[in-house]
């Protein structure tokens, strides 16, 4: 009888729990600043309030962008709901959530490796990202776990053809951060070259929450999000290399152009990684694709280096995970398991 979802072996929790550990004790340690520094007091603002019409949030709203930030619905809802609605519990239900957030990221991408013929505690590696380095000195709560772990688990499913969990990740992932559509590009088109217009239906539906939300958020707050006119909005998004070259000729510090050396070493690995013809479905397919927004990343993003690493961070857990495969496996885990000889023996004719 098959799962309806994909399991994950139990080695990759264990490695995912000593990551959520190490993630748990630094939020602990800083728990008097984890909501100061970025975007942490924005995600704060909605989750404490994500039906209100903004009154309540802090700062200015030309600056921080109240519609902009309540379209990044998907992370604050979660600690809302397990906050039964109290704003003073969304403090810890929020950071419950960026926790557990990590664990399932860490874990779904060590079943990737596994998959593909690594050791799960490869994974580990995500605590030794720009943006990780970074973290354990000005930690944060913010919704990137999240949406890599809703991305790498849609993947997941594309990769044993479990087209519906897939798209209903997808789904919530948008709603997570809306960015994120760019990385299910590579899985509606290969369900357009399958199923032609069935597909086009199937993710219009993944697309219709985000878009009933954002309805939802000009009707309330007066703006859509993608149309606020706060500079943190404006300036999130530029033509491509346009901010990168503003950024690395412009009088700025030279910590912040390191965001551009990162973006840019990102990218050159990601094009190495295509150069080498490994094309692991659909993890490299969605590195290229998330690889590409970033070159349109505009000066609020790479004026900051824990933004910038931080936005950085899933498409170079893609990259490691495509890198270092050795098979496309999008077996089923009964098969993962089994040893060579037991796999020969499965597979042959029977009598």
């Amino acid at each position: 009888m098959r799962h309806r979802l994909p399991r994950v072996a139990r080695e990759c929790w264990t490695v995912a729990a000593v990551a959520a550990a190490v993630v748990l004790a630094v939020v602990v340690s800083h728990w008097q600043s984890v909501y100061r520094p970025s975007d942490a007091p924005q995600f704060l603002g909605v989750a404490q309030n994500p039906f209100g019409n903004g009154a309540h949030y802090a700062g200015q709203a030309l600056v921080q962008g109240v519609a902009y930030r309540y379209g990044r619905i998907g992370f604050p809802i979660v600690a809302w709901v397990l906050a039964l609605g109290r704003p003073a519990a969304a403090r810890g239900t929020l950071a419950a959530v960026f926790v557990a957030s990590f664990g399932a990221w860490v874990a779904l991408a060590a079943e990737h490796l596994r998959r593909g013929g690594r050791r799960p505690r490869l994974a580990l590696w995500i605590l030794a990202l720009p943006w990780m380095l970074l973290w354990f000195a000005v930690p944060e709560i913010v919704s990137e776990p999240m949406a890599a772990a809703l991305m790498l688990f849609a993947y997941l499913c594309e990769r044993e053809g479990r087209g519906r969990p897939a798209r209903f990740a997808a789904a919530l992932a948008i709603l997570t951060r809306e960015q994120m559509i760019v990385a299910f590009i590579p899985l509606a088109w290969r369900d357009w070259k399958r199923r032609r217009w069935a597909a086009v239906r199937s993710w219009s539906l993944v697309l219709l929450p985000y878009a009933a939300w954002t309805v939802w958020v000009r009707v309330r707050i007066g703006h859509f999000p993608l149309t606020d006119p706060a500079s943190t909005r404006r300036d999130a998004f530029a033509l491509p290399f346009v901010a990168w070259y503003r950024t690395l000729t412009g009088p700025l510090a030279a910590s912040q152009k390191w965001s551009v050396l990162v973006a840019f070493a990102t990218v050159a690995l990601v094009a190495l990684l295509v150069i080498q013809g490994k094309w692991l479905y659909p993890i490299t397919h969605g590195a290229v694709a998330l690889a590409a927004l970033s070159l349109c990343y505009g000066a609020n993003v790479l004026r900051y280096p824990g933004e910038a690493f931080r936005i950085l961070a899933p498409v170079q857990v893609l990259l490691v995970i495509a890198a270092c495969s050795r098979r496309d496996s999008s077996s089923s885990d009964a098969d993962a398991d089994q040893p060579a000889d037991a796999k020969v023996s499965a597979n042959a004719p029977g009598f």
